[in-house]
This record gives structure tokens, sequence and C-alpha cells, in this order.
């Protein structure tokens, strides 16, 4: 899933199973975005309610690597 996605609907995948993908909601309420992200996986989605404070801190963490890799790789 794409990062710009993830930050604008406040959202996490934060496990995978057989039975399908988990995501950490900061608006579990959302069901536009639970809908783009089962049609994209094409497998079953479960909510868990995450403070959006947390769902970005872990975003960063994720992508800041990806982030400084292409920064540098544009000097």
């Amino acid at each position: 899933l794409p990062e710009r996605f993830l930050r604008h609907a406040r959202l996490l995948p934060i496990a995978e199973s057989g039975d399908g993908v988990v995501l950490a909601m900061a608006h579990p309420d959302d069901e536009f975005s639970l809908r783009a992200v089962r049609a994209k996986l094409r497998r079953p989605v479960f909510r868990r309610v995450a403070a959006p404070s947390d769902v970005e801190r872990m975003l960063d963490l994720l992508y800041a690597p990806a982030r400084r890799q292409t920064i540098a790789a544009r000097r």
C-alpha cells in the first residue's frame, strides 16, 4: 500500500495471516479506506483502533529509511 494513502487514511497494516490482514486504524469507522484496502489486497481486513499519533510515529519509522535513500540518490 502506498505511503501517501496510509498517511492520509491514518492506517497501518500490523499483521498478516491466512485469515487476512490486520490494520491499525486511527479512524476505524472509515469505510472508504477499509474497502480500498480490501480491494487492493483482495483479502479480508480486520480493524484495530490505534491512536493517530501511534500510527503516524510507526509510519515515520517505517518510511524514514526509504526517504533518506531517495534524498541521497538525488545528490
